[in-house]
């Protein structure tokens, strides 16, 4: 969703396939706690709404509708969210767009024609940073008793006596203090970021949230 094992991989400096399999699991809860934590979907102004039909054959998933998708400004690599949806609400990447059809490299559940909406996600570059520190912190050898520190090859990390309440330390935690956002009252929001394809993102503005960015 947000990055993949492959960049992660890369990040922590891991050129064998040891790791390969817890890294494949932590990925898709930290990037959940990531989110929660932030209380930030990274959603943009780029939207689509309208009567969709969910469909998954023999590994092909689609998100099929009547047309306009094409005018809706997402484009293939996207990262969508779905929302509105009775069981596929979450994170899909575009892997060949028609205005009639999206297709998804994520498993979806079959679903008849409803009113569902696309919004498109774009997450800061910094972001996979983060998680590869938040993965790498839930690594079994890093939670031992009394393991300060650790170390693969030529990257190591060194565990920090203060840990949050969302269960990471908190020089990772201010780190995404940055992205996040808080609940404190009727206002609008305004995102200026690079998008994970290099490209400036300014004056995404989203109405009528309530709170802010800390």
């Amino acid at each position: 969703m947000i990055t993949t094992s492959a960049v992660i991989k890369n990040l922590l400096n891991i050129t064998d396939t040891s790791y390969d399999s817890r890294i494949t699991a932590l990925l898709p809860m930290v990037e959940s706690d990531l989110i929660n934590y932030c209380n930030n979907q990274f959603l943009s102004s780029v939207n689509f709404a309208g009567d969709i039909t969910i469909k998954g054959t023999l590994g092909v998933y689609t998100l099929e509708c009547s047309g306009g998708i094409s005018a809706s400004g997402l484009a293939d690599d996207d990262v969508i969210y779905l929302s509105g949806s009775v069981r596929n609400d979450g994170y899909f990447t575009i892997t060949n767009l028609t205005d009639t059809v999206i297709t998804v490299a994520e498993k979806v559940y079959a679903e008849a024609e409803q009113g569902l909406k696309l919004s498109l996600a774009v997450f800061p570059v910094e972001l996979p940073m983060y998680i590869s520190q938040m993965i790498w912190h839930k690594m079994d050898k890093i939670k031992d008793s009394g393991i300060q520190g650790e170390t693969i090859k030529s990257y190591s990390y060194t565990r920090s006596d203060s840990t949050g309440d969302a269960g990471y330390p908190m020089d990772i935690l201010h780190g995404l203090d940055r992205f996040r956002f808080i609940k404190t009252g009727r206002g609008r929001r305004r995102e200026q970021f690079i998008d994970r394809r290099g490209n400036f993102v300014g004056d995404i503005i989203t109405d009528n949230v309530r709170g802010g960015i800390v």
